[in-house]
């Protein structure tokens, strides 16, 4: 968190286990922080892919992992936030051309978010 405010981004929430930054100027993206204990990392981790940005080698989280992060922010978010990830998880789903009622995606919804998040983006999905 120190290299964040060296790098004059600023605290602007802090839930403890949430963290969010604002960027420093336009031209910088904003940065969100999730904490969360090794054994829940080490495998989010472990699965993550491997991708460049802006000449910079990093890993992201797998495909799975990251709506798997979406829904449990979205069942723990405020207001504000919420339409946002709600968007981000519908996108993935339909950028990647997935099965919403396939057993692994409403595995994720079951494990991560709620039946009523399930609903929401299912009939979202739908045109519903």
């Amino acid at each position: 968190m120190k290299m964040l405010s060296e790098f004059r981004y600023d605290n602007y929430h802090d839930g403890g286990s949430f963290i969010q930054y604002t960027a420093p100027d336009n031209n910088a993206w904003p940065v969100d922080l999730m904490l969360v204990q090794e054994r829940t990392f080490a495998p989010i981790l472990e699965a993550g892919v491997d991708a460049v940005f802006y000449g910079v080698k990093s890993k992201v989280p797998s495909l799975e992992h990251l709506i798997a992060l979406k829904l449990h922010a979205l069942k723990n978010t405020r207001l504000r936030r919420f339409l946002k990830d709600f968007m981000d998880v519908e996108n993935l789903i339909q950028i990647n051309r997935l099965d919403i009622k396939s057993v692994k995606i409403r595995s994720l919804f079951d494990k991560y978010g709620t039946q009523d998040l399930y609903e929401k983006i299912s009939r979202s999905l739908d045109g519903n």
